[in-house]
């Protein structure tokens, strides 16, 4: 009888709190610049009307650094007709949105391949996507960080190395 009692009186307690824990952060905004972690290339994703387009905005080095190969340009295309196309503003893919995350298709220029891919967002600024052909365990992941985020890092990696050479430097004049 006295279980029973107690159970009733901390019962409500129980079920109350589980009712106050705040839900998981759903991430849902793609919609802007991304780096793509190692750092040498920028996409733009924007939101269309069933999905969001990913479009190639710049990338740091040439993909074919023969001197005498045009720079940027599509070169790897299994087409031979788009080989000549600028990488700048080509369209990579497509993402879907789906339970759980976004499915969609993404181009690879360095390669000449389209990939299927399955991507989320980790945090309001990374986005994890599997890039794969056919089986999703076979394929990698990339890592996507929002551009505003990447340069508030690099700055932050800056301002430390300029604390660190300073340091430096005052402890080889004391010596």
């Amino acid at each position: 009888m006295r279980l029973a009692l107690l159970f009733l009186m901390l019962g409500p307690i129980a079920l109350s709190t589980r009712a106050t824990e705040p839900p998981a952060p759903a991430f849902t905004n793609l919609d802007g610049p991304w780096v793509l972690a190692c750092g040498d290339v920028l996409i733009h994703i924007e939101s269309e009307q069933h999905g969001h387009r990913l479009t190639l905005l710049g990338i740091a080095e040439a993909i074919n650094p023969d001197d005498t190969a045009p720079r940027h340009l599509d070169r790897n295309n299994p087409r031979r007709d788009q080989r000549h196309r600028a990488l700048a503003d080509l369209e990579l893919g497509e993402l879907r949105q789906e339970d759980g995350g976004y499915s969609g298709t993404l181009y690879d220029p360095e390669h000449g391949r389209t990939f299927r891919v399955h991507a989320e967002l980790v945090s309001e600024d990374v986005l994890r996507m599997r890039a794969f052909i056919g089986i999703r365990a076979l394929g990698r992941t990339l890592y996507w960080q929002r551009l505003t985020a990447y340069r508030d890092r690099l700055d932050t990696l800056a301002r430390t190395a300029r604390r660190g050479a300073s340091h430096n430097r005052l402890s080889g004049e004391l010596q």
